[in-house]
């Protein structure tokens, strides 16, 4: 029975799958494709440009920082925002009230502990209790006048100075009156206006390779 089956579905396969003389390509229309082909790849070649739009600041580069060196409240800014300064110009001053109040009262400790050191020293020639007590008063005296110089070196620092030749680059200085630094806090900026970048505000999904990236334009 296969035998027999065998025959019909042959002729019947071999019908529906005839083998077809492969047509041969024209001349012209092989050397078309060659040329489609080669400049295709060519194509390929070209590099594919990124482009995105971001909001940009000119900003200053590397500029130096003028900080808080004590704990206060700013009483004034001497200088306008952008405005071209020298080296060691005043910038701005803190609130030293009350550390004038403590140097006056430290003067006047020193000033009873040296009147009274030198008091001892004049009666140690002739009493021997004074010469006794001659070494703690001398000791009073010192620490009297550390700390008389600790209150004058820091209100000397009460007051900010320009490190360098520049522009002031800070925020309106209302802003600043009254208000309450800490240690340490940036005031404002002393910067080259020679010297200045670009900052670019950049989404991360849109983010380009820097060693890519190029600037086209910007206003």
């Amino acid at each position: 029975m296969l035998d027999t089956l065998a025959e019909p579905y042959a002729h019947a396969w071999s019908s529906l799958h005839k083998q077809r003389r492969p047509t041969p390509t024209h001349p012209k229309k092989r050397r078309m494709m060659l040329f489609g082909t080669v400049a295709l790849a060519l194509i390929m070649l070209i590099p594919v440009r990124q482009s995105v739009l971001a909001p940009a600041e000119i900003v200053a580069h590397q500029p130096v920082m003028v900080r808080a060196p004590v704990a206060g409240v700013v009483d004034d800014i001497l200088v306008r925002p952008n405005q071209p300064i020298r080296a060691n110009q005043p910038l701005a001053r803190l609130d030293a009230r009350e550390l004038e109040n403590r140097l006056e009262a430290a003067r006047q400790k020193f000033a009873t502990a040296d009147a009274q050191y030198r008091q001892a020293q004049q009666q140690a020639l002739f009493d021997a209790n004074s010469k006794a007590s001659l070494a703690v008063l001398q000791s009073r005296r010192e620490q009297a006048q550390s700390e008389r110089d600790f209150l004058l070196r820091q209100l000397e620092r009460m007051q900010l100075t320009s490190p360098r030749d520049g522009v002031a680059v800070f925020d309106d200085a209302s802003e600043w009156i009254s208000r309450s630094v800490a240690v340490g806090e940036r005031i404002m900026m002393v910067a080259d206006p020679k010297d200045v970048g670009l900052e670019i505000q950049l989404p991360a999904a849109d983010a380009i390779a820097p060693e890519t990236a190029q600037m086209c334009d910007y206003s």
